[in-house]
């Protein structure tokens, strides 16, 4: 209940929180019936002064108005626990006025169950809006978060592709006619074998193609591998290049002591050497008779002594 006396009190001390304060005691009063059902006078007043005094701040109560608060709050709790042990007097309904209102409250007891229940579905509808709110709101931050790790990832694949270009195109710049030196050595290489894959025992300047084959074995193994790799010839002669460089520089260790010499290409060339037309099926040569016979891919009789090799 709002007294009269109650607005003047605002108007006199300027401070509307008073009556703030009592709005706030009556809605206490409201929630708790329509919450919880009923309860005694002393009860109810007694909750509705303790809640009070948690927003005093709020209501910026002056300190008199603060006193009175705690008084109250006391005064109403005496009664609450005396009421509990002896039959409430006056001011307090007696127990005839208290079943009456009893019987007041429950034939309207109907309306506020309604009220209740509507009040718990709009409290569990709020709460699962809430709910799927935040699962909303995780599910854009999730999405988020992988889109910028895909974009960086692909900022970074970027990044550093451009940098490979970039490292290619200086170590490119530094080598200068380096490139042209590596390819002119592995032509040297090929034409070596060649004329090896024709005659084994041919004999010539292969000086050049020696050192170049143990500077670069060396110092660019997996390059000379890389352009190997890419050979796939079908002429007789030029398969026999590729499989006797192949074999050398398989059997090279760059990081080894062993040094390359022409006896190493000769004997990868013995092993791979095209079939020569005009030549024994058995791989016997004449003359020799089977004691002399020679096995091996491409076997070639005519490179045993006493024997005319074809010029190729």
């Amino acid at each position: 209940m709002i007294r009269e006396g109650l607005f003047s009190k605002v108007l006199k001390s300027g401070n509307p929180g008073v009556l703030a304060s009592t709005l706030y005691h009556e809605s206490i009063h409201q929630q708790r019936l329509t919450l919880t059902g009923w309860e005694s006078l002393p009860q109810i007043e007694h909750e509705a002064y303790s809640d009070e005094t948690y927003h005093v701040d709020a209501f910026e109560l002056s300190k008199y108005d603060r006193g009175i608060l705690r008084e109250n709050v006391s005064y109403w709790n005496h009664r609450r626990l005396a009421c509990k042990l002896l039959p409430c007097s006056y001011p307090f309904p007696t127990p005839e006025q208290e079943e009456g209102n009893r019987k007041g409250f429950e034939e309207q007891e109907g309306p506020l169950r309604e009220i209740r229940d509507k009040q718990k579905s709009l409290s569990a509808k709020l709460e699962k809006e809430s709910q799927d709110r935040e699962n909303k709101e995780n599910v854009r931050r999730d999405r988020e978060a992988a889109n910028q790790k895909y974009l960086e990832e692909q900022r970074q694949r970027v990044v550093e592709g451009v940098l490979r270009s970039q490292e290619e195109a200086a170590r490119k710049r530094q080598a200068g006619s380096g490139w042209d030196a590596f390819f002119k050595a592995m032509e040297a290489f090929r034409e070596m074998a060649k004329t090896l894959c024709g005659d084994p025992r041919a004999e010539g300047d292969f000086s050049f193609a020696l050192e170049k084959a143990n500077f670069y074995g060396k110092t660019y193994y997996d390059g000379i591998m890389s352009q190997l790799s890419q050979n796939n010839h079908n002429d007789p002669i030029e398969r026999c290049v590729d499989d006797t460089l192949n074999h050398v520089f398989k059997s090279f260790s760059p990081t080894g002591s062993m040094t390359l010499g022409i006896e190493d290409f000769r004997a990868a060339a013995r092993l791979f050497l095209p079939p020569q037309s005009g030549t024994s099926s058995n791989n016997t040569v004449d003359g020799e008779g089977s004691g002399n016979e020679r096995q091996g891919p491409g076997y070639n009789p005519c490179i045993e002594p006493g024997n005319t090799c074809l010029k190729r």
